[in-house]
């Protein structure tokens, strides 16, 4: 959900339950204007009418008018129990509109020489149903009035305001670092903005000159290890050529040199693990995956013939990516490596090829393997001599270098991996 959607979805809501809660209280408050001025008006007409009857000025029952009353004679024991005066609510009939009408009523107690009586006095009042929808209408009025001044302001002046933050998301989201693409500068006065901007640049700054020292300990590690490593092979591969070494001397050296080539192979993967996690794989050109796997099969298919491993490409579409080509090659080299250094003889590998995924199941004598764990450096789920765990780290490494996604799952006695670009 985008900013200005989430902030107009919240101050919508507000909105609306700041209105409901004072449109609840706001009627509350009508109504209780409206109950006190009508209770002063009662209890005058009620003096009035007591003072009539006392005087026999009135009768015990008012006329056709509204403002209906009527006095009934009660005992001493009622009157003594009874409260003195109350208000209350009621419907009463009116015979002019020959309907019932909500009213408000009073109730008087009084004493006349040794008898005692009850005033009931009665005034039409307000439908507070009635007024109760007049509110609610005249409030979702205005409530929807807000909703849409909010909504222009979202498009003209929200949009307007925060167009430094879109310009500054814009630009991170192609940048890579190593590009040496300087930040944009922001032409706005809000402080925040450019405390953002102060912040990003120095940022920037402090990755690029962080990568160019990792990029310069790559190389130079390249350099310096690899070159002795390559000394040591050659006086192994000297010994192993001098006619006057026995038989056990002769299968130590083979095992150094095993042992060495071993560290050659893990020293070059590591280094190119190092080089995609410093993205100094930086040109792109758009890559036909088909063409690669349909390649690259052939030449695993003849490496590993040894095992009968056979091999299925469903190509249901061209899979193009726009990235760097060794990466690209190297992503297939690994996952199609991964499927025949773990099968069977006689096992199979199926490549499914789609125009957004490609997936690569393989046969093997394993059951599920650890989904969180198997694209972890030298996380190894056989004891596989041939395995030096880093093959599907390299694959996770260029995946989250393009945003690719990468899966794993078990079926049908299969072992999956899927990308997803």
């Amino acid at each position: 959900m985008k900013l200005r959607h989430r902030l107009f979805y919240l101050i919508s809501l507000f909105c609306l339950l700041v209105v409901s809660v004072w449109s609840i209280g706001f009627y509350f408050v009508i109504v209780d204007e409206i109950n006190d001025e009508t209770d002063d008006y009662l209890e005058e007409q009620a003096r009035r009418i007591v003072r009539g009857f006392i005087a026999g000025e009135i009768s015990e029952q008012s006329g056709g008018d509204n403002n209906t009353y009527r006095i009934k004679k009660i005992t001493k024991e009622q009157f003594e129990y009874s409260s003195v005066s109350r208000f209350y609510d009621e419907m009463i009939y009116v015979p002019e509109k020959q309907e019932n009408e909500p009213a408000r009523t009073f109730e008087l107690l009084f004493k006349n020489h040794n008898d005692h009586y009850l005033l009931i006095v009665s005034v039409p009042t307000i439908e507070k149903d009635d007024l109760k929808e007049s509110i609610f209408e005249s409030l979702l009025s205005l409530v929807l009035l807000l909703i849409i001044v909010f909504v222009v302001s979202v498009l003209f002046l929200f949009k307007k305001e925060l167009s430094p933050l879109y310009k500054l998301l814009d630009w991170l989201k192609t940048y890579r670092i190593g590009d040496k693409k300087s930040i944009p500068e922001i032409k706005n006065n809000v402080a925040e903005f450019r405390e953002l901007y102060s912040i990003l640049d120095k940022s920037i700054k402090a990755n690029e000159e962080i990568f160019a020292q990792q990029k310069q300990f790559v190389d130079n590690a390249s350099h310096e290890l690899q070159t002795p490593l390559a000394r040591v092979k050659n006086q192994i591969e000297l010994l192993l050529e001098n006619e006057n070494i026995d038989r056990q001397q002769l299968s130590e050296l083979i095992k150094i040199s095993n042992n060495i080539n071993d560290i050659i192979k893990t020293n070059k993967t590591l280094l190119f693990l190092s080089k995609i996690d410093n993205r100094q794989f930086l040109e792109s050109t758009d890559v036909n995956f088909n063409e690669i796997v349909r390649t690259l099969s052939d030449d695993f298919a003849e490496a590993y013939g040894n095992l009968t491993v056979s091999i299925e490409i469903i190509e249901k579409a061209d899979f193009i990516v726009n990235m760097n080509s060794v990466l690209a090659n190297a992503l297939v080299v690994n996952l199609l490596k991964n499927a025949y250094l773990h099968n069977i003889s006689g096992g199979k590998i199926i490549i499914e090829i789609g125009e957004n995924a490609i997936s690569f199941a393989n046969t093997s004598d394993c059951l599920e393997l650890n989904a969180e764990k198997i694209f972890e450096r030298f996380y190894k789920a056989t004891n596989n001599k041939k395995s030096s765990g880093l093959g599907l780290a390299i694959v996770d490494g260029i995946c989250k270098f393009y945003g690719f996604t990468i899966n794993y799952r078990y079926a049908d006695i299969l072992h999956f991996f899927e990308l997803k670009k």
